[in-house]
């Protein structure tokens, strides 16, 4: 039986297998970035448990982003030999079975250990359950199904602070692992009992020297931007770590030129199409990940939030996501891609200009809507990105091609979160000297701001000795305020700028009917 006849059996067989796919794929998806949010907010916890410095416990993030990065181009290659199902099923279980040895962890080294070891396993968790998606769902639904799909990786960011914060407070950091282990076993149940493989598995022989040095690429390059701003750009463990990549790189291009079969099909990038849906994946990795950093931190730092809060806080542009989401799928399917990233490239912008006018004074309903349109253009970029870019793709390699989407995505990310921290630390030396040197405390409009300063404070009980030093003390926080503020404005300024850079390739990403025949396609 050929793939084609396969897919109408099970359509036709059950219609409703696609939902019942979707939801089980979407554990998986949920869990893996549930699990990365949920960390973020519970390493305080963790730095005090095992007495270790913020430097130290950063591994535990970056040891599960790179196992992950790492993890996610063999999809192609591990998909045909396993089969998809085999391939998402032990995705999982050693996602469940690193949860579970992570929250047994006796010092910070096992959990960093284990924190990779989870990577491993998530992975391939989600590019993986987009092709299982892809390929159940019809030709003319695959866009309704990515956007549903989505709903799972919308979640994810939405509920994560909210739950890890609740577990952390009442239960300690074990149980932000703990949580997976019951989600997993009912993924894994679900896996069993549901998902079929469409397409019969193929032997093929694993191109070592390409997964070695695409692997050393991304290892090289993510920890060059991770630690970055901490190490300093210019130092010589920064510059080698980027030379080593450069080096990868090139090499693994000319590895993969004579390969046969090739780790990574270069051929796929002929496509202009998937070539543009590259492109706009890196440039909204960076956006979207910056952006997702600014705003916590900004009202946190600015507006005095607690964790808590702001989870609540951001929370409303999660639901208009998934609200969204199936909406931008069903026109995908049913109209030219461009419309909806088009006005979900027009929701990302206005986010972007509201977030560069941000200060202490902005209200409640300023922030929401900033989030709100956030919102809109996360949901409406991304079904109609993937799936038009997977169209293009032969279905022998709709895998390999969603594994690259994704570690691009996470290549702009990475980089996202890398210049967005870098520039804030920057602007806000440079808005602090500049806003110092403006001070001069000889002149009489700083001296009545001191002298009225300084009678507040005496009639607030303060010794006459030291109001002075208060009162310059004070004027020293508000610029500090105050050049936090402008620094936070300069990066959503560079955002919009980085922005901009989306827009024409997202141009070339247009509908186009499937050849009949795989063999013609790239």
């Amino acid at each position: 039986m050929n793939e084609q006849n396969s897919h109408t059996s099970l359509s036709d067989g059950d219609p409703r297998y696609k939902w019942y796919i979707t939801f089980c794929t979407m554990i998986g998806t949920l869990m893996v970035i549930m699990d990365t949010v949920i960390v973020n907010v519970g390493l305080p916890k963790i730095m005090a448990s095992f007495g270790v410095n913020v430097n130290t416990a950063q591994w535990i993030v970056s040891s599960y982003m790179l196992s992950m990065a790492i993890m996610m181009p063999t999809v192609g290659w591990a998909g045909e030999v396993l089969g998809h199902k085999n391939l998402y099923l032990l995705s999982l279980t050693v996602f469940t079975i690193g949860s579970v040895f992570c929250a047994l962890s006796w010092n910070i080294e096992s959990l960093i250990f284990f924190r990779a070891l989870q990577g491993i396993g998530g992975g391939a968790l989600m590019p993986i359950s987009m092709v299982i998606i892809f390929e159940a769902f019809p030709e003319e639904q695959r866009g309704l199904g990515m956007g549903i799909y989505g709903l799972g990786a919308s979640m994810g960011p939405a509920i994560g602070p909210t739950v890890g914060g609740y577990l952390i407070d009442k239960f300690n950091w074990p149980s932000m692992f703990w949580i997976n282990v019951p989600a997993g076993i009912l993924g894994i149940m679900l896996t069993i009992s549901i998902v079929k493989d469409i397409r019969p598995r193929r032997k093929i022989k694993f191109d070592f020297m390409g997964f070695i040095t695409m692997s050393l690429f991304l290892t090289t390059l993510l920890l060059a931007l991770v630690q970055g701003r901490l190490e300093g750009w210019d130092s010589n463990y920064i510059i080698s770590l980027l030379s080593v990549a450069l080096v990868s790189i090139i090499v693994f291009a000319m590895v993969e030129r004579k390969a046969n079969p090739p780790f990574i099909d270069l051929s796929l990038y002929k496509s202009g199409v998937y070539s543009s849906a590259t492109i706009v994946s890196v440039f909204m990795g960076i956006v979207m990940f910056g952006a997702t950093l600014l705003l916590p931190l900004f009202l946190q730092s600015v507006h005095n939030m607690n964790t808590l809060q702001t989870g609540l806080m951001v929370f409303p542009g999660a639901i208009v996501t998934a609200g969204l989401l199936p909406t931008s799928g069903w026109m995908a399917d049913r109209f030219d891609p461009r419309l909806p990233m088009s006005i979900g490239i027009t929701g990302f912008l206005i986010s972007v200009y509201l977030g560069m006018r941000l200060d202490a004074r902005s209200s409640d309903a300023f922030i929401l809507a900033l989030v709100i349109f956030r919102g809109v253009g996360i949901a409406m970029i991304f079904p109609p990105l993937m799936n038009t870019a997977l169209m293009y793709v032969s279905p022998m390699k709709v895998g390999m091609a969603s594994g690259l989407l994704n570690v691009m995505r996470q290549i702009g990310g990475t980089f996202g979160v890398a210049l967005t921290s870098t520039m804030l630390e920057k602007r806000m030396a440079v808005h602090e000297l500049t806003m110092g040197e403006s001070i001069n405390t000889a002149s009489m409009g700083t001296q009545n701001a001191l002298s009225g300063l300084q009678g507040l404070l005496h009639g607030s009980g303060v010794a006459d000795s030291t109001t002075r030093a208060a009162s310059l003390s004070l004027i020293k926080q508000y610029i500090s305020g105050q050049a936090l503020v402008s620094a936070f404005s300069d990066c959503f300024w560079i955002i919009f700028v980085i922005f901009i850079f989306v827009v024409i390739p997202a141009g070339a990403i247009r509908k186009k009917a499937r050849s009949p025949s795989p063999e013609g396609q790239s």
